[in-house]
C-alpha cells in the first residue's frame, strides 16, 4: 500500500517530528483542542485532494478538511482520520463581464476583495479579514456589506471531491444534492470543496457607520431598544449590539467596558446612507452617547474586527438562534453579562434574520442571534472561559432553536446544527452519497 507521503509534498503522521507544530498551526487562535488526527496533509491542487481521499478510502480512514482555520471551535480538527489542509488552494479568477469569480477554499476575505476592488466589484466575505472562504461559505456566512442575506446564497457552483475521490461540479442542475448541502451544512458536509464559483457585486459607492454607546448598567434597555429598531432598518443595514469589552475608538489599546450598538450601511449615495441610519439617532435610552455617522470602507471594517477579535488570543465561543421574547431572555442573559471571564469578553446580538432558504442547507431558525465570546490570554483560564460560554448557552437551550455554524461549539455542546427538516434531509443525502461515512459529520456526533 502506498504512503500518503508519496502523493503530497507535506504529510505528517501522529508521532512524527513536526506533527504537533502542524496540528497547532491548523487553528487560527491559541486555544487548540486536544484532538489528534492520524495524519495531516497539505495539498497544492484539487488533484491532490482527490488522491488523498482515494488513499484514505483504501486505508479505511475518515477525512476532514480545513481552509482558513478560523473556526473558533476548530471543527476541522478531529480525533483520528486524515486532515486535509486546503489553505494553499487560494487562487482567484475573476470574470468581470459576467460578475463571477472562481476562488479556492483557502482564499481569505481580504484577498478576494483586494482582487475585486480594481474592477469596482466586491463579495460579502467574513468580517475578520483572515477568515478562509471555505469554512465561511460552507457554514452559511454573514458577510461584510451583505445585509441580512447569507453569503452562501451567492454561490453559483462548487467543485467537489466526493467520498469516492471523484471530482465533480455541482450547481442548480448538476449534482444538486452536493450543491444543496455545500451551501450551509458546514462541518457536516460530505465532500471537499476545491473551488467556489461566486456571483460578485458592484462595489458600493458609499459606506457609513454610526455607533451608540451606553454604560454597562444600561445593557437591558440598550438591548430592548436595539430589538425595537431592527424592524425599522433597511435590509442592507448591518446592526449589532456588543455587551462587554470593546476597543476604544480613539485609542484601541484601551478596552471599554459597556454596551456598543453599531450600524453599517453601504449605499449608492451619502444621502441614502444617512437616511438608513436615522433610526439610531432617535435613541430614547438615558445616558446613550450617540455618535456621528462617519464614512467607512470594507477594509476599515476588516481592521475594526481585528481589533475586537484580535489574533494571538485564546477564544471560547458559543451561540444560539432564538424566537423567545426578550422578557423571557433577560433573566437568562444576565448571568452571562454579570460574569464576564476577561476584559475583552462580550455577549453579541446581531441582526441576522435571513429567510430559511429551502434551496440550500443553510438554516436561520429564529429572528434573534446571540453569541458569547470569551477572549483571554492565559491557558490557566481555559476551564473558566470554556465553562462560561458552554454552560450559559446550555442553560439557554429551552429558549434556543439551534446554533449558527460559523460560531459553533458543537464539540463541547451539541445542539441542532440545522433546523430539524434540513438536518433530516442532510443525513438522508449522507446515506445516499457517503454510506461508508468517509467524511466526518458534525462535531459532537463523532
Amino acid at each position: 500500500m502506498s504512503s500518503v507521503k508519496d502523493l503530497v509534498d507535506f504529510a505528517v503522521a501522529r508521532g512524527d517530528d513536526g506533527y504537533e507544530e502542524a496540528r497547532q498551526g491548523i487553528v487560527w487562535q491559541e486555544n487548540v483542542p486536544d484532538r489528534f488526527p492520524d495524519v495531516i496533509v497539505k495539498v497544492k491542487n484539487q488533484l491532490e485532494v482527490a488522491q488523498v481521499v482515494q488513499w484514505a478510502a483504501a486505508n479505511n480512514l475518515k477525512v476532514s478538511a480545513r481552509s482558513g482555520g478560523h473556526a473558533w471551535a476548530a471543527s476541522s480538527l478531529r480525533d483520528g482520520g486524515v486532515l486535509v489542509d486546503l489553505s494553499a488552494l487560494d487562487s482567484i479568477e475573476v470574470d468581470v463581464e459576467s460578475h463571477l469569480a472562481r476562488v479556492g477554499p483557502g482564499t481569505k476575505g481580504e484577498q478576494l476583495n483586494g482582487a475585486l476592488a480594481p474592477h469596482d466589484l466586491f463579495f460579502p466575505t467574513g468580517h475578520c479579514p483572515s477568515v478562509g472562504l471555505g469554512g465561511f461559505l460552507l457554514g452559511g456566512g454573514y458577510g461584510v456589506a451583505g445585509g441580512k442575506r447569507e453569503s452562501c446564497m451567492s454561490v453559483r457552483a462548487v467543485d467537489v471531491v466526493t467520498p469516492q475521490g471523484e471530482l465533480i461540479r455541482a450547481d442548480e442542475t448538476r449534482n444538486v444534492d452536493y450543491y444543496w448541502a455545500a451551501r450551509g451544512s458546514g462541518a457536516g458536509f460530505f465532500g471537499v470543496v476545491t473551488s467556489f464559483h461566486l456571483e460578485v457585486y458592484p462595489r458600493p459607492n458609499v459606506g457609513m457607520n454610526l455607533s451608540v454607546t451606553f454604560p454597562l448598567s444600561r445593557w437591558e434597555e440598550a438591548l430592548r431598544w436595539s430589538l425595537t429598531i431592527s424592524d425599522k432598518l433597511d435590509n442592507d443595514v448591518e446592526l449589532y449590539l456588543l455587551i462587554g469589552g470593546y476597543p476604544d475608538s480613539e485609542d484601541p489599546s484601551v478596552i471599554n467596558l459597556g454596551v456598543l450598538v453599531a450600524a453599517t450601511i453601504f449605499a449608492d449615495s451619502e444621502e441614502a446612507a444617512l437616511a438608513a441610519l436615522q433610526p439610531l439617532k432617535d435613541c430614547p435610552v438615558a445616558e446613550a452617547a450617540i455618535g456621528e455617522a462617519v464614512p467607512t470602507t470594507i477594509e476599515e471594517i476588516y481592521a475594526l474586527n481585528d481589533l475586537i477579535d484580535p489574533p494571538g488570543y485564546r477564544y471560547a465561543v458559543d451561540n444560539m438562534w432564538t424566537s423567545a421574547g426578550i422578557d423571557d431572555l433577560i433573566p437568562q442573559l444576565a448571568p452571562i453579562i454579570d460574569n464576564l471571564p476577561s476584559p475583552r469578553s462580550y455577549l453579541l446580538w446581531w441582526l441576522w434574520t435571513a429567510d430559511d432558504e429551502e434551496t440550500a442547507a443553510v438554516s436561520s431558525p429564529g429572528p434573534s442571534f446571540y453569541s458569547a465570546y470569551a477572549i483571554y490570554e492565559d491557558a490557566a483560564d481555559d476551564e473558566r472561559a470554556i465553562s462560561w460560554v458552554t454552560e450559559n448557552m446550555r442553560a439557554l437551550e429551552p429558549w434556543s432553536n439551534g446554533v449558527q455554524l460559523n460560531d459553533e461549539n458543537l464539540g463541547r455542546r451539541y445542539f441542532r446544527p440545522l433546523s430539524d427538516p434540513k438536518l433530516k434531509k442532510l443525513e438522508e443525502l449522507r446515506d445516499k452519497h457517503d454510506g461508508s461515512r468517509r467524511f466526518f459529520s458534525f462535531p459532537g456526533l463523532e
